[in-house]
């Protein structure tokens, strides 16, 4: 650097620098914007929690004033089916608990209203002051109905006595002879019911008209004809107890009446308070949305504050960012191209440090990246190049054991391409005894495997060796440093062995032994090496079992055709003992039967079946004789050939 030149700051600083003004402004700017909200939200936030409290507690006026209602139609609706007490123990009395809390939700209401800021809000103070003794007459009013209808329906009540003295007088005349009494009666009674059901005038007028009718029929009957048995009743008796009748049916319809006007009054009511409740609610909603609006504006207002603040800081950094970015860019670029040749594949590119002395850091840090990256490679394809091996060395294994069904021979095989192709330090398979309590070695590599096939080595199942926790729990066990394996058999044998690994042979759903792997250095397997001598593993098992099955099918198929072979031995002995022996000549006239006159030996030879060789007596031209005996088969015949030599 020339001297007098000013030597620039380094990258570092220049960035500290231009990130410390651009925080300040950003702090500067965050700082100015919550001062601004917090002057606002200061003189919003009290309002709006004052319009939201008072809001909730008009809807819960309004909801607990709504359940009131619905519990005073439920009673109304009711107390006739499920019978007075009980319809006013489950619906007066929930109607008197919502009433209570309305009253004391009003009295909140009426205290937040009066301490508002809201000139608004604070009118609703009139609407308070006229609801409060509305739901007073509201109670008031169902009280008195509710009453009214005790009055009517409680027991030995109005019409209690009312059904009473009709039932004294329906039995009264039920034993006259004019059958006209009776059936007044029952029309009168009828009727009753069905202005209990109804409560329709006309039926009213039904009553009043058949009872006069009944007191005119009892005036005018003669006196034989209201003889009850032994007892004359009286005109005037059964005149009386009709108009006692007639009378409490009229109080009883004047109370129906009255219990009428009564539910009309406080219904009347209602519709006043649901307005004035109405009227809270939406008052407190317009208030509502006035202080969002209010918190709004407040927030339009920071946010130009901010706005105007972040230009500022916007337009420092992008000429921080400038300077920065002429220092900075031309070392980054050549780091860019660096990466792209790389990722072309030209892993020996590298780059020249330059700049800063960051970037000069950044640079030599590329560098070393790129040489890891190429060591990297070559050790991912010295990788490959081993699982490629593996692979290839299970397909030859399944070839193995697709091709041989004589298991020693197959476990011979595989052992030593295990370890040929794996440069393993030793390699042996074990298999279960019959009573699978030992997994006896039937095949290991090298000396060592010799020896231990001659001394019979065997390992107790899930004893102290890998082999035998490896069957017990029918999966893989890895020692990646044998010295830290708790269950290891420490083979004398073997004392090379750094790692070891021993897998499970299974074979449709059982484990029929084990095969063990072992290296003479440290941490020699890993994930993929256990999967590929897994599938080789369970190749071998397989192929073991079905060369078991061959063997046992060839076996038992011996055994098959031994059985037939003596069975046809003796039903041919049973069939020759009982089919005479005949035969037939060859002669120059033509082929002539012997009958009976079988020769000696053509016996001897088909009760032996097997050929005969005679010598010859001189006679017929003298030399040897040949008998041969077809073998019986499927045949249900059996014969010899005599053959002259």
């Amino acid at each position: 650097m020339p001297a007098g030149t000013k030597r620039p700051g380094s990258l570092q600083s220049q960035l500290l620098a231009g990130t410390g003004l651009i925080l300040f402004l950003a702090f500067a700017t965050a700082v100015s914007g919550y001062l601004s909200l917090h002057r606002l939200q200061t003189g919003v936030q009290v309002a709006l929690n004052e319009v939201s409290r008072i809001r909730e507690l008009g809807l819960q006026v309004e909801n607990e004033f709504l359940s009131a209602r619905q519990n005073e139609s439920n009673f109304l609706s009711n107390w006739r089916s499920l019978g007075f007490e009980m319809a006013a123990e489950q619906f007066v009395t929930a109607n008197q608990d919502h009433l209570e809390r309305a009253q004391a939700y009003l009295d909140a209401l009426e205290g937040l209203v009066a301490t508002s800021h809201d000139p608004q809000l604070q009118a609703l103070t009139d609407e308070i002051g006229n609801l409060r003794p509305l739901l007073v007459d509201y109670e008031t009013g169902f009280q008195t109905t509710v009453d009214q209808i005790r009055e009517r329906s409680r027991p030995r009540g109005l019409e209690d006595t009312l059904t009473s003295e009709l039932n004294r007088l329906e039995a009264d005349v039920t034993p006259l002879a004019n059958p006209e009494f009776r059936q007044l009666i029952l029309q009168i009674r009828a009727n009753e019911q069905a202005y209990f059901s109804t409560g329709r005038q006309e039926y009213v007028d039904n009553v009043h008209r058949l009872v006069s009718r009944f007191t005119d029929l009892v005036k005018t009957s003669p006196r034989s004809e209201l003889v009850a048995g032994d007892t004359h009743l009286g005109v005037l008796d059964l005149v009386g107890r009709a108009q006692s009748y007639l009378g409490l049916f009229s109080r009883l319809v004047a109370l129906d009446q009255g219990i009428y006007l009564s539910t009309t009054t406080f219904q009347k009511i209602t519709g006043d308070i649901d307005r004035i409740a109405a009227e809270i609610v939406s008052t407190s909603e317009a208030g509502l949305s006035r202080a969002r609006n209010q918190l709004q504006l407040a927030g339009r207002q920071a946010t130009m504050i901010m706005i105007l603040s972040g230009a500022v800081a916007l337009a420092l950094g992008v000429l921080i960012t400038t300077a920065l970015a002429r220092r900075i860019v031309p070392p980054l670029s050549r780091l860019t191209q660096a990466a792209e040749e790389i990722g072309r594949g030209n892993l020996e590119q590298s780059v020249s440090p330059g700049g800063a002395a960051e970037l000069v850091t950044l640079a030599q840090a590329f560098n070393a990246m790129a040489g890891r990256l190429r060591q990297t490679l070559s050790t991912l394809e010295q990788q490959v190049a081993e699982r490629t091996r593996g692979l290839q060395t299970a397909a030859e294994v399944a070839r193995v054991t697709t091709s041989l069904l004589d298991p020693d021979v197959l476990l011979r095989q595989v052992v030593e391409l295990v370890q040929g192709r794996f440069n393993l330090y030793y390699v042996g398979l074990f298999l279960l005894d019959e009573e699978r309590r030992f997994a006896v070695l039937r095949a290991g590599t090298g000396e060592a495997g010799r020896q231990m096939l001659a001394q019979k080595h065997k390992l107790e199942v899930g004893g102290r060796s890998m082999i035998g926790q490896c069957i017990a729990d029918s999966r893989a066990r890895i020692a990646l440093d044998v010295g830290e394996e708790p269950y290891r058999f420490d083979n004398p044998l073997l004392p090379q062995t750094r790692s070891e690994l021993a897998l499970p042979l299974r074979s449709r759903g059982r484990v029929i032994g084990a095969m063990t792997v072992q290296s003479d250095r440290p941490a020699a397997f890993d994930e993929a090496d256990i999967a590929v001598m897994q599938t080789m593993a369970d190749q071998v098992a397989v192929a073991l079992d079905n060369a078991r099955l061959f063997a046992e099918t060839q076996s038992a198929l011996a055994e098959l055709e031994a059985v037939q072979r003596r069975y046809l031995g003796q039903a041919w002995s049973a069939y020759m003992a009982a089919r005479a022996v005949s035969g037939y000549e060859q002669t120059e006239g033509g082929l002539v039967s012997l009958g009976s006159g079988v020769l000696p030996e053509a016996r001897r030879a088909v009760a032996q079946g097997r050929a005969l060789l005679v010598s010859g007596d001189g006679e017929a031209g003298g030399g040897l004789s040949l008998i041969h005996i077809s073998e019986p088969t499927r045949l249900l015949s059996i014969s010899y050939a005599v053959f002259c030599l």
